[in-house]
Order: C-alpha cells, then structure tokens, then sequence
C-alpha cells in the first residue's frame, strides 16, 4: 500500500478530506523525524516505539583499494514492533488465510 492509498482509505472510512487526511499524516511524520533526530523516542501504544541512535564517525578501509575513508556520524533510525501490533498481524493473517 502506498501512501495514497493510505490517505484514501482513511478519507473514506473516516469521512474526512483526502487534502484534510494528508496533511495531518505529513504533519505527524515530521513531527516523528524531528522527534527522532533529537534523540526522542515516539511511542505509539499498540502499535511501536519510534527512536533513533547515534552512531559515531568511523575510519574504514575500502576493501579494493585499501584506501582509508571515514564514515561520518549519523543518527541511526529505529523501530521496534509492539507485542500488540504483532499478534493482531499476525491473528488477521491466521484469519485470511483459511
């Protein structure tokens, strides 16, 4: 499912604009990204905990040419899946695939 689909979907079962629909849905994304890269967890009950992780700049060797290249740091993005999130993918999929 793309994100247009999503927004779809949305609009259709909740009645609202698709325009309405998408901007909210951006809106909270870019709340998440800004969230994650200070460091913050987002957390979304049944559903997962959003986080980021720093990594530090590293010196590599590239394998051909023996060259040293340093990594720089980055933020490391994160999601770890809810214990509620998993069974009900996983009840919905026992479900359909009788």
């Amino acid at each position: 499912m793309t994100k247009k689909e999503l927004i779809k979907k949305t609009s259709e079962e909740t009645g609202f604009q698709q325009a309405m629909v998408e901007s909210i849905f951006d809106q909270m994304v870019d709340i998440l990204i800004e969230e994650m890269a200070r460091s913050k967890q987002v957390t979304i009950s049944g559903f997962g905990v959003f986080s980021s992780k720093f990594v530090p700049s590293k010196v590599q060797q590239h394998n051909i040419t023996k060259e040293s290249i340093e990594v720089p740091a980055k933020m490391d993005p994160r999601f770890k899946f809810s214990d509620v999130l998993k069974s009900k993918v996983d009840e919905i999929y026992q479900k359909t695939k009788k």
